[in-house]
């Protein structure tokens, strides 16, 4: 599998994840009823890529900041 097929079905998976997300809540009337700073599908991207450094940077490399 070429690193653009894995690519494009983990975006998939991603989008039919937060496509219904009232499927993944307990309670759906409370559960993800905020905005956020980081969309859904960037946080589970950078969640799933996180290594093993410090969580500052991973965000820093994740963002390719200084």
């Amino acid at each position: 599998m070429t690193h653009s097929k894995i690519k494009n079905a983990f975006l998939s998976a991603v989008n039919s994840v937060i496509a219904n997300p009232m499927q993944l809540a307990v309670d759906p009337t409370k559960d993800f009823s905020r905005q956020r700073k980081i969309p859904p599908d960037t946080l589970i991207s950078f969640l799933v890529s996180k290594g093993s450094s410090s969580a500052r940077v991973e965000m820093l490399d994740f963002w390719q900041l200084d």
